[in-house]
């Protein structure tokens, strides 16, 4: 997954670790964490800064197709092609 500057159309990060397509993305409100939903039937949460994946979550059966923070974001809301959804 690549991080671009909308502005100057720089590379601002690359994240590896998935191992198939992604889904969905979501940034944390504080924009310090990044969530991002795979067909690897994963979600990592990311740290932006460091470039690095710091929570790997597994658990869904099938694809994960979307991820999204809540507004504090102290909780990740998943919902997979398994039909289930988990927080």
């Amino acid at each position: 997954m690549r991080i671009w500057d909308a502005t100057s159309g720089e590379s601002k990060a690359t994240l590896k670790g998935h191992t198939e397509g992604l889904s969905d993305v979501a940034w944390s409100v504080d924009g310090l964490f990044l969530a991002s939903a795979s067909d690897d039937k994963t979600v990592r949460l990311w740290d932006v800064e460091a470039e690095t994946s710091v929570l790997k979550l597994e658990g869904h059966s099938s694809y994960v197709m979307c991820a999204n923070f809540n507004p504090q974001a102290n909780l990740l809301v998943t919902g997979s092609f398994d039909e289930n959804v988990r927080l």
